[in-house]
């Protein structure tokens, strides 16, 4: 599969690692926290603290670090697919890593019609955060900001409502920095062993939501 590229530029941004979280420096000096980072901290964690319990500290850290190499492997196989590149066959690419990479590159041959960005930064004054798009496409022939995530299993929408204010956030950077009008977002799941998950949505359907939890991360009303 070649997708057509229509590739638009986008400013760079000085990414910032510390204990406190991520942050971006934008091209006139702000540094303002990931988008991740703040829903991160707007977020009730109980569930995950009870998991965290069920199975041990120590057990739930190497899960969490086997989760992130699989996302890390699913996002660069992903990059270099739609960026009509080879997908690499290193050892963190073969395996399960491999198996849930084929299981969603159908539905990216059946739904991108075209390509205007893959892993670049965008950011906002307005809400004062900034972050990194996977992928932003024609999907179906409508402006999308495209979302991917790895899960051991399959996840109910009610659990995933922090994805979609991620992606929202990003179509209000594009919209606020570049004047970009993005149609919808999509979530795309590679789930272990299973068929992957999609979810198309309306960005305006959580756009209320996420302004209201930015602005009370700012005032510093945090769920942690």
């Amino acid at each position: 599969m070649i997708f057509h590229h229509e590739l638009l530029e986008f400013h760079k941004l000085t990414q910032i690692n510390s204990d406190a979280g991520r942050k971006y420096e934008t091209p006139t000096g702000e540094r303002y926290p990931s988008v991740t980072t703040v829903i991160g901290a707007m977020s009730d964690k109980s569930g995950l603290d009870e998991w965290r319990k069920r199975v041990g500290y120590a057990e739930s850290i190497k899960i969490g670090q086997q989760a992130a190499k699989r996302g890390s492997a699913m996002h660069k196989m992903c990059e270099e697919y739609l960026a009509n590149l080879a997908v690499e066959k290193d050892e963190h690419m073969l395996g399960l890593n491999r198996e849930m990479f084929e299981s969603i590159r159908p539905l990216l041959d059946a739904h991108v019609t075209k390509v205007h960005g893959i892993e670049f930064p965008v950011y906002s004054h307005r809400l004062k955060t900034a972050g990194t798009v996977d992928f932003f496409c024609e999907w179906d022939g409508k402006k999308t900001v495209l979302d991917f995530k790895t899960s051991s299993k399959a996840k109910a929408e009610s659990w995933i409502e922090g994805y979609f204010i991620q992606a929202t956030i990003y179509v209000m950077c594009l919209w606020e920095i570049y004047g970009i009008k993005v149609e919808q977002i999509a979530v795309l799941i590679a789930v272990e062993h299973d068929q992957p998950q999609l979810f198309v949505k309306d960005p305006m359907d959580y756009m209320p939501r996420a302004l209201h939890m930015f602005k009370e991360y700012h005032a510093g009303r945090r769920v942690n």
